[in-house]
């Protein structure tokens, strides 16, 4: 099949297949019926697109187009649109304008994927495949609950990326947390002792030999500690603080109570 038939044929199939005027009520307006075609003549003569890391030539652009894809496709990607714009018409002309909304709502992908995946692209996917055990560290979510400091968050993050998940421990400088939370070694030491007296870390001093045979301090050893003791430490702390909020009540209403006892007898 040479260029002039196969052009002949994508035109043909726009013309009785995907915009027949049967299919008008797909569309929301004739406007975006018109963007629609004009989008896929803009797709049929593209010599290349690229999608998430993979390119696909003029050939296979062409191939897929004619003999995979199906009205339906055009109809998801038209409802697509339509979900991450906003269309409003303006005064009394019917005119149709375009305002973005905010794309975070709709970029999950799974509608993109759905119908590619039918058009014979399954190998997209928009984000890397990436090791969950090499590529990211967990982070308990009852952390949010125990009060940390910015500062003491950043240095638990650190610490949890950095721990060996067998023995749960790591041993980085302090000059190295501040250097990727950028927070002075100081400052760094400060939100240790924090972490320590919140239960979420335990340190040990460690020692190491120079060439010369001097034995010198090492680095901190880290432990980071199951989440569970340190909810348990905090919890125990509120109920403390209650108590002693309680006592402070029950003192003054007895100082009160002397008060009003001396202002009878004066």
């Amino acid at each position: 099949m040479n260029c002039y038939r196969t052009d002949l044929t994508f035109l043909r199939l726009l013309r009785e297949c995907y915009f027949h005027p049967s299919r008008d009520a797909v569309f929301p307006s004739p406007e975006m019926k018109r963007m629609a075609h004009t989008a896929m003549l803009l797709l049929w003569e593209k010599d290349v697109i690229f999608l998430f890391g993979k390119s696909y030539g003029r050939k296979q652009i062409r191939r897929t187009m004619i003999l995979r894809m199906m009205p339906e496709h055009l109809d998801e990607a038209v409802n697509f649109f339509v979900l991450s714009q906003e269309l409003t018409t303006v005064g009394s002309s019917g005119r149709t304008d375009l305002r973005l909304r905010d794309p975070r709502r709709y970029a999950d992908g799974h509608t993109v994927r759905a119908g590619l995946r039918r058009c014979g692209m399954s190998d997209y996917y928009p984000y890397p495949k990436r090791d969950p055990i090499k590529n990211y560290f967990p982070l308990p979510n009852e952390i949010f609950l125990l009060g940390l400091t910015p500062g003491e968050l950043a240095v638990y993050s650190y610490l949890m990326r950095c721990e060996d998940r067998k023995t749960h421990q790591c041993h980085p400088s302090y000059r190295t947390i501040g250097k990727f939370v950028h927070l002075s070694p100081n400052t760094v030491a400060k939100h240790v002792n924090g972490l320590r007296e919140k239960r979420l870390i335990t340190t040990e001093n460690t020692e190491i030999v120079t060439r010369r045979g001097e034995k010198r301090n090492g680095t901190l050893l880290y432990t980071i500690r199951p989440v569970e003791e340190a909810l348990r430490h905090f919890y125990e702390q509120q109920m403390q603080q209650l108590e002693a909020v309680k006592d402070q009540e029950k003192v003054r209403k007895k100082l009160a109570k002397l008060d009003r006892k001396r202002e009878r007898a004066g």
